[in-house]
């Protein structure tokens, strides 16, 4: 029964760091940085795997990366749908 698993998963009763991980990666996380994910997005870009530079913006302090520009949660360690 499907309804059976989605329940079983909301209660913990899978792998107990999926449902965090998930939701982490909606509302961020500001205690807890990722470096790694910068890192991705920035080499990711370089190659042209995705279209536009989004992700390196220029700013009076010279280019940076467009998630640390973002309002309250670009300082976080872990931003909001930043993957």
């Amino acid at each position: 029964n499907a309804y059976g698993k989605l329940f079983g998963m909301l209660l913990g009763l899978g792998a107990w760091a999926t449902l965090p991980a998930v939701i982490g990666g909606y509302i961020g996380n500001p205690w807890r940085a990722q470096p790694w994910i910068e890192d991705a997005m920035a080499q990711g870009s370089a190659q042209g795997r995705w279209p536009g530079t989004g992700l390196v913006v220029e700013t009076g302090r010279g280019s940076g990366y467009a998630f640390d520009e973002l309002p309250v949660v670009g300082e976080w360690g872990r931003r909001p749908l930043e993957l």
